[in-house]
């Protein structure tokens, strides 16, 4: 009984005398606050993050869609005296090439953009009739390692994409709107802010160069007959002209020592005829002798995306009458031959 004692108090002396071991080895190494507590308030502890310590994140954004940042003034090629943003067309015969580019980056991230599975422009013109053709084309996209701050801020990367659109001689002149997109794995950037302008063309010529009424011949009694052809007018640009002015002149007997015999020019009215042998007086224009006289009613319209060539827009010629213009014979009509203006009418566009 007294043997288990003994070993109990060895024991409980053992388990104590180690643990003054323990305290000592700590003591020597830390200091004796640094067992009881964390440090000191007042001063820094060794281990702790640097009071300057800087936190790095880097993000690649692929996830969300393209944006395009920029769009350029576009130039057209061949040039008959456009601008930056102003576009002159070429008429008929020859198409217009319209030039620019655009720059758009992954989401606004750093880097360029993944793989475009599409990058393409389009001109359009709404709001107006007729109704304008779309002109579109795709794009060549190809890496920009050196974007300007004042577009992709800090991020120098990006992509640049070059467009070329063809534009008809009819395009419609005003203000077109560019529609760029770009479509990759997340999504398509779309930008429809930019627009530039089409200036007025003006180009037409007539096939005919000659008016006649010799198909059947005309008698003192013949009234209100319309020319065997009519003056075909062709517009090659994209504006209407909506006042012809025409100068027209007297016609001389071409018989011989006949020339005195006259059909004056006031006998003749310009879009009034729809043919030979029929006039429409409520559309027609009498004209004058050496007199510029606007024909108001009439317009060589301009070609649209229907039309294959230019516009042909005939002017249909009358005359109205022909008895009374020589009271020498009798009847007081015109003497057996041809009639021919001593110049030519001239016919202008306006």
């Amino acid at each position: 009984m007294k043997s288990d004692k003994r070993v109990g108090k060895r024991v409980v002396l053992g388990i104590f005398i180690l643990g003054i071991v323990l305290i000592s080895v700590v003591s020597i190494s830390a200091g004796w606050t640094d067992i009881f507590k964390f440090g000191s308030d007042n001063k820094d502890l060794e281990g702790e993050l640097n009071e300057q310590a800087v936190a790095t994140v880097k993000v690649s954004d692929t996830v969300s869609p393209p944006i395009i940042l920029f769009v350029s003034d576009v130039t057209s090629a061949p040039t008959l005296g456009g601008s930056a943003n102003l576009v002159k067309l070429v008429p008929k015969g020859q198409n217009t090439i319209v030039s620019f580019s655009f720059v758009a980056q992954q989401g606004g991230a750093e880097g360029n953009l993944p793989t475009a599975t599409f990058s393409g422009a389009a001109f359009n013109r709404s709001g107006v009739t007729p109704i304008e053709t779309i002109r579109s084309t795709s794009c060549l996209g190809s890496t920009l390692n050196n974007c300007p701050l004042s577009i992709c801020g800090n991020t120098n990367s990006a992509r640049n994409y070059s467009c070329s659109v063809t534009m008809i001689y009819y395009d419609g002149n005003g203000t077109w709107s560019i529609n760029t997109t770009v479509t990759s794995a997340t999504g398509t950037g779309i930008n429809f802010t930019k627009t530039f302008t089409v200036d007025k063309t003006f180009a037409a010529y007539a096939h005919t160069t000659n008016l006649n009424w010799t198909s059947s011949a005309l008698n003192s009694l013949s009234t209100n007959k319309g020319s065997n052809n009519p003056i075909m007018i062709e517009n090659n640009g994209n504006v209407p002209y909506p006042n012809v002015v025409i100068n027209a002149s007297d016609l001389n007997g071409t018989g011989q020592g006949q020339e005195k015999y006259i059909i004056p020019a006031n006998k003749f009215n310009a879009n009034g005829g729809e043919g030979a042998g029929i006039c429409n007086a409520a559309s027609a224009t009498a004209l004058s002798n050496n007199f510029n006289v606007p024909v108001s009613q009439f317009t060589a319209t301009r070609a649209i995306y229907t039309d294959n060539g230019g516009k042909n827009t005939s002017m249909p010629f009358c005359i109205t009458a022909l008895n009374g213009l020589n009271p020498l014979l009798a009847p007081p009509g015109l003497p057996t031959q041809e009639y021919k203006s001593y110049r030519s009418w001239i016919l202008t566009l306006a």
